[in-house]
Protein backbone atom coordinates (compact mmCIF):
# COMPACT_ATOMS: atom_id res chain seq x y z
CA UNK A 1 0.00 0.00 0.00
CA UNK A 2 1.09 3.09 -1.18
CA UNK A 3 2.05 5.68 2.10
CA UNK A 4 -0.27 8.84 0.81
CA UNK A 5 -3.12 6.13 0.93
CA UNK A 6 -3.17 5.25 4.03
CA UNK A 7 -2.35 8.84 5.29
CA UNK A 8 -5.46 10.31 3.17
CA UNK A 9 -7.92 7.40 2.68
CA UNK A 10 -10.59 7.32 5.31
CA UNK A 11 -11.52 3.89 6.24
CA UNK A 12 -9.22 2.03 4.08
CA UNK A 13 -9.00 -1.24 5.78
CA UNK A 14 -12.90 -1.79 4.54
CA UNK A 15 -10.94 -2.55 1.11
CA UNK A 16 -9.01 -5.45 2.65
CA UNK A 17 -12.10 -7.00 2.95
CA UNK A 18 -12.31 -9.18 -0.08
CA UNK A 19 -8.80 -10.82 1.06
CA UNK A 20 -10.67 -12.33 4.81
CA UNK A 21 -13.93 -12.88 3.32
CA UNK A 22 -13.07 -15.45 0.21
CA UNK A 23 -11.82 -18.20 1.67
CA UNK A 24 -9.50 -19.26 -1.33
CA UNK A 25 -7.31 -16.10 -0.18
CA UNK A 26 -4.27 -16.66 1.73
CA UNK A 27 -3.91 -14.30 5.22
CA UNK A 28 -0.23 -14.92 5.41
CA UNK A 29 1.42 -12.53 2.64
CA UNK A 30 2.87 -9.49 4.21
CA UNK A 31 1.84 -5.86 4.42
CA UNK A 32 4.25 -3.11 3.38
CA UNK A 33 3.55 0.79 3.34
CA UNK A 34 5.46 1.98 0.52
CA UNK A 35 6.65 5.59 0.69
CA UNK A 36 6.21 6.82 -3.24
CA UNK A 37 4.07 6.31 -6.04
CA UNK A 38 3.04 2.38 -6.28
CA UNK A 39 4.56 2.56 -10.31
CA UNK A 40 7.99 3.32 -9.37
CA UNK A 41 7.48 0.34 -7.29
CA UNK A 42 5.65 -1.69 -9.78
CA UNK A 43 8.31 -1.05 -12.58
CA UNK A 44 11.12 -1.31 -10.68
CA UNK A 45 13.97 -3.81 -11.35
CA UNK A 46 17.44 -4.24 -10.16
CA UNK A 47 19.52 -6.22 -12.25
CA UNK A 48 21.36 -7.88 -9.43
CA UNK A 49 18.23 -8.93 -7.36
CA UNK A 50 15.45 -11.96 -8.00
CA UNK A 51 11.66 -10.84 -9.31
CA UNK A 52 9.84 -8.33 -7.08
CA UNK A 53 7.76 -10.29 -4.75
CA UNK A 54 11.00 -12.61 -4.05
CA UNK A 55 12.95 -9.54 -3.75
CA UNK A 56 10.37 -7.83 -1.62
CA UNK A 57 10.20 -10.79 0.66
CA UNK A 58 14.10 -11.51 1.27
CA UNK A 59 14.29 -7.89 2.52
CA UNK A 60 11.24 -7.63 4.78
CA UNK A 61 12.37 -10.98 6.29
CA UNK A 62 16.07 -10.10 6.95
CA UNK A 63 15.44 -6.86 8.33
CA UNK A 64 12.43 -8.60 10.35
CA UNK A 65 15.11 -10.97 12.07
CA UNK A 66 17.74 -8.19 12.49
CA UNK A 67 14.55 -6.80 14.24
CA UNK A 68 14.96 -3.76 12.69
CA UNK A 69 11.71 -3.85 10.80
CA UNK A 70 8.40 -5.93 11.46
CA UNK A 71 6.79 -8.82 9.10
CA UNK A 72 3.24 -7.85 9.65
CA UNK A 73 0.94 -10.34 7.59
CA UNK A 74 -2.82 -9.82 6.51
CA UNK A 75 -4.04 -12.02 9.60
CA UNK A 76 -2.16 -9.80 11.93
CA UNK A 77 -3.23 -6.52 10.68
CA UNK A 78 -6.85 -8.00 11.03
CA UNK A 79 -6.06 -8.24 14.84
CA UNK A 80 -4.25 -5.16 14.72
CA UNK A 81 -7.04 -3.20 13.75
CA UNK A 82 -9.49 -5.05 15.97
CA UNK A 83 -7.57 -4.65 18.93
CA UNK A 84 -8.08 -1.83 21.56
CA UNK A 85 -5.25 -2.12 23.84
CA UNK A 86 -2.80 -1.33 20.77
CA UNK A 87 -2.08 0.34 17.58
CA UNK A 88 -1.18 -1.15 13.72
CA UNK A 89 2.40 -1.32 12.47
CA UNK A 90 3.52 -2.09 9.87
CA UNK A 91 7.06 -2.25 7.41
CA UNK A 92 7.82 0.85 5.49
CA UNK A 93 10.27 0.91 2.41
CA UNK A 94 11.15 3.30 -0.43
CA UNK A 95 13.39 3.37 -3.44
CA UNK A 96 16.19 5.72 -3.55
CA UNK A 97 18.85 4.47 -5.78
CA UNK A 98 17.66 0.80 -4.51
CA UNK A 99 14.79 -0.55 -2.29
CA UNK A 100 15.35 -0.26 1.31
CA UNK A 101 13.33 -0.93 4.13
CA UNK A 102 12.98 2.60 6.30
CA UNK A 103 11.68 0.63 8.78
CA UNK A 104 8.11 0.98 10.55
CA UNK A 105 5.10 3.12 9.98
CA UNK A 106 3.03 3.54 12.69
CA UNK A 107 -0.83 3.84 12.45
CA UNK A 108 -3.59 5.13 14.63
CA UNK A 109 -6.87 3.22 15.70
CA UNK A 110 -8.37 4.07 12.43
CA UNK A 111 -5.50 2.71 10.32
CA UNK A 112 -4.41 6.58 9.33
CA UNK A 113 -0.46 6.38 8.93
CA UNK A 114 0.98 9.18 11.62
CA UNK A 115 4.76 8.59 11.66
CA UNK A 116 7.75 6.50 11.07
CA UNK A 117 10.48 4.73 13.65
CA UNK A 118 13.77 4.45 12.00
CA UNK A 119 15.80 1.03 11.84
CA UNK A 120 16.83 1.42 15.69
CA UNK A 121 13.85 2.93 16.84
CA UNK A 122 12.28 -0.21 15.84
CA UNK A 123 14.77 -2.83 17.67
CA UNK A 124 13.94 -0.89 20.74
CA UNK A 125 10.04 -1.48 19.81
CA UNK A 126 10.63 -4.67 19.45
CA UNK A 127 12.07 -5.34 22.51
CA UNK A 128 9.33 -3.54 24.54
CA UNK A 129 7.06 -5.57 22.30
CA UNK A 130 9.18 -9.14 23.55
CA UNK A 131 9.63 -10.11 19.86
CA UNK A 132 13.48 -9.19 19.35
CA UNK A 133 15.65 -11.80 18.07
CA UNK A 134 17.92 -14.08 19.59
CA UNK A 135 20.66 -11.53 19.04
CA UNK A 136 20.45 -7.70 18.88
CA UNK A 137 23.18 -5.28 18.89
CA UNK A 138 23.37 -1.97 20.23
CA UNK A 139 26.64 0.71 19.57
CA UNK A 140 26.37 2.69 22.55
CA UNK A 141 28.84 5.49 23.80
CA UNK A 142 31.16 4.99 27.25
CA UNK A 143 31.54 8.84 29.21
CA UNK A 144 35.04 10.14 28.50
CA UNK A 145 35.54 10.12 32.45
CA UNK A 146 35.37 6.42 32.58
CA UNK A 147 37.50 5.95 28.95
CA UNK A 148 39.65 7.98 29.91
CA UNK A 149 40.03 8.07 25.85
CA UNK A 150 39.44 10.59 22.89
CA UNK A 151 35.74 10.66 21.70
CA UNK A 152 35.44 9.00 18.75
CA UNK A 153 36.92 5.80 20.41
CA UNK A 154 34.55 6.04 23.03
CA UNK A 155 32.06 3.17 21.66
CA UNK A 156 31.23 0.06 23.07
CA UNK A 157 29.12 -2.44 21.12
CA UNK A 158 27.55 -5.15 22.19
CA UNK A 159 25.35 -8.29 21.38
CA UNK A 160 22.57 -9.75 23.64
CA UNK A 161 21.86 -12.89 25.05
CA UNK A 162 18.88 -12.87 26.84
CA UNK A 163 16.51 -10.13 27.32
CA UNK A 164 13.34 -9.99 30.09
CA UNK A 165 10.80 -7.19 29.02
CA UNK A 166 8.43 -6.58 32.49
CA UNK A 167 5.54 -3.96 32.66
CA UNK A 168 3.33 -3.64 35.40
CA UNK A 169 0.25 -0.89 34.97
CA UNK A 170 -1.05 1.26 37.69
CA UNK A 171 -4.18 3.70 37.94
CA UNK A 172 -3.72 6.97 39.87
CA UNK A 173 -4.54 10.46 39.07
CA UNK A 174 -6.91 10.22 36.53
CA UNK A 175 -4.47 8.10 34.07
CA UNK A 176 -2.41 5.12 34.02
CA UNK A 177 1.11 4.70 34.97
CA UNK A 178 3.70 1.96 33.71
CA UNK A 179 6.87 1.00 34.99
CA UNK A 180 9.05 -0.99 32.80
CA UNK A 181 11.79 -2.89 33.62
CA UNK A 182 13.80 -4.04 30.90
CA UNK A 183 17.21 -6.69 31.50
CA UNK A 184 20.12 -7.31 28.97
CA UNK A 185 22.70 -10.17 29.85
CA UNK A 186 24.81 -8.99 26.52
CA UNK A 187 28.39 -9.85 24.95
CA UNK A 188 30.98 -7.57 24.38
CA UNK A 189 31.99 -7.73 20.76
CA UNK A 190 34.31 -4.22 19.93
CA UNK A 191 35.14 -1.89 22.33
CA UNK A 192 37.44 0.61 20.48
CA UNK A 193 38.56 2.42 24.10
CA UNK A 194 41.61 1.13 26.37
CA UNK A 195 39.50 0.46 28.91
CA UNK A 196 40.00 -2.14 31.14
CA UNK A 197 36.83 -3.85 31.50
CA UNK A 198 38.20 -6.02 34.07
CA UNK A 199 38.40 -3.36 36.66
CA UNK A 200 35.54 -1.23 35.58
CA UNK A 201 32.70 -3.59 34.46
CA UNK A 202 30.27 -2.62 36.70
CA UNK A 203 30.89 1.52 35.54
CA UNK A 204 30.57 0.33 31.90
CA UNK A 205 27.33 -1.52 32.55
CA UNK A 206 25.72 1.53 34.54
CA UNK A 207 27.15 3.50 31.84
CA UNK A 208 25.01 1.31 29.00
CA UNK A 209 22.16 0.79 30.70
CA UNK A 210 21.94 4.58 31.24
CA UNK A 211 21.99 5.18 27.54
CA UNK A 212 19.70 2.52 27.39
CA UNK A 213 17.27 3.75 28.76
CA UNK A 214 17.85 7.63 27.24
CA UNK A 215 16.65 5.68 24.14
CA UNK A 216 14.13 3.51 25.23
CA UNK A 217 12.50 7.20 27.30
CA UNK A 218 13.03 8.79 23.80
CA UNK A 219 11.22 6.29 21.82
CA UNK A 220 8.41 6.21 24.13
CA UNK A 221 8.31 10.33 24.29
CA UNK A 222 7.51 9.78 20.27
CA UNK A 223 4.93 7.33 20.88
CA UNK A 224 2.74 9.62 23.33
CA UNK A 225 3.56 12.33 21.18
CA UNK A 226 2.04 10.42 18.21
CA UNK A 227 -0.57 9.24 20.45
CA UNK A 228 0.03 5.51 19.20
CA UNK A 229 0.86 2.30 20.97
CA UNK A 230 2.39 -0.04 18.60
CA UNK A 231 4.23 -1.48 22.13
CA UNK A 232 0.72 -2.70 23.50
CA UNK A 233 0.41 -0.85 26.61
CA UNK A 234 -3.28 -0.72 26.74
CA UNK A 235 -3.33 -4.78 26.70
CA UNK A 236 -1.82 -4.19 29.95
CA UNK A 237 -3.63 -1.68 30.90
CA UNK A 238 -7.39 -3.80 30.09
CA UNK A 239 -5.63 -7.11 31.67
CA UNK A 240 -4.95 -4.68 35.58
CA UNK A 241 -7.35 -2.17 35.17
CA UNK A 242 -10.23 -2.82 33.01
CA UNK A 243 -13.04 -0.68 34.26
CA UNK A 244 -10.66 1.82 34.15
CA UNK A 245 -9.44 0.88 30.33
CA UNK A 246 -13.15 0.34 29.46
CA UNK A 247 -13.77 4.51 30.11
CA UNK A 248 -11.06 5.06 27.32
CA UNK A 249 -10.56 2.00 24.92
CA UNK A 250 -12.33 4.21 22.20
CA UNK A 251 -9.92 6.48 22.12
CA UNK A 252 -6.56 4.90 23.98
CA UNK A 253 -3.92 6.39 21.76
CA UNK A 254 -5.17 9.82 23.49
CA UNK A 255 -5.02 7.90 27.00
CA UNK A 256 -1.90 6.38 26.39
CA UNK A 257 -0.79 10.37 25.34
CA UNK A 258 -1.33 11.11 29.09
CA UNK A 259 -0.27 8.04 30.74
CA UNK A 260 3.31 7.66 32.85
CA UNK A 261 5.55 5.98 31.60
CA UNK A 262 8.95 4.84 33.75
CA UNK A 263 11.33 2.80 32.35
CA UNK A 264 14.07 1.32 34.35
CA UNK A 265 17.29 -0.54 32.49
CA UNK A 266 19.91 -2.85 33.18
CA UNK A 267 23.16 -4.61 31.46
CA UNK A 268 25.54 -7.37 32.72
CA UNK A 269 28.27 -8.35 30.69
CA UNK A 270 28.12 -12.16 30.25
CA UNK A 271 30.91 -12.09 28.21
CA UNK A 272 33.99 -9.62 27.40
CA UNK A 273 35.22 -11.49 24.53
CA UNK A 274 38.34 -13.78 23.82
CA UNK A 275 40.90 -10.90 23.05
CA UNK A 276 41.70 -8.38 26.49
Amino acid sequence: MSKRFVQETPDWFRYMDIYFRDGRNPITPRVVVFDGTLDRLFYYHSPNQPILPLMLMGMIKSAANRSESVATTLQELHRQMNEEGQTPFLTQMSIKQDAMIDGTALLDHHGRYVDTLSMPETVLLRVLQNKAGESVGFTLRLPSRLTGSPAETDWVSIATERIKVKIDAAYAGDRFKFAVRVRFSASVVEKLSSLDLDDHQREAELACAEELRDKFEALIAKLQRDKVDPVGFGIYARAYHYNRFKQVKENWGEAFGQSDVKVRVSVAFADEGSVK
